[in-house]
């Protein structure tokens, strides 16, 4: 099986603190959709799709996937940590 593999690298967004790097999740994830949808423009399923985050990753990995265009074919979560329920960018 051929597969290619995509990382992102936000280690800026979650530098700064807990409080400061769950505000930078949503930007990070509607980065992230916004390439999922741009490669599906050149042709990629959104099935064929495998989105991985570890920790408030696993957060960005999911919001990833909900602006997307499409339904994605797999999301997994690793050591998923628990964001403050009363924080505002979560709250669309």
């Amino acid at each position: 099986m051929d597969v290619n593999v995509i990382t992102a690298d936000w280690a800026l967004g979650a530098n700064g603190g807990y409080t400061q790097s769950v505000r930078n999740v949503p930007a990070t994830g509607a980065s992230i959709a916004e390439l999922i949808n741009w490669l599906n423009s050149l042709g990629v399923a959104y099935s064929d799709f495998h989105v991985m985050g570890h920790s408030l990753g696993a957060h960005v990995a999911g919001l990833a996937c909900r602006l997307s265009n499409g339904t994605i074919g797999q999301i997994t979560g690793i050591n998923i940590v628990f964001i403050l329920k009363n924080n505002r960018n979560f709250k669309k």
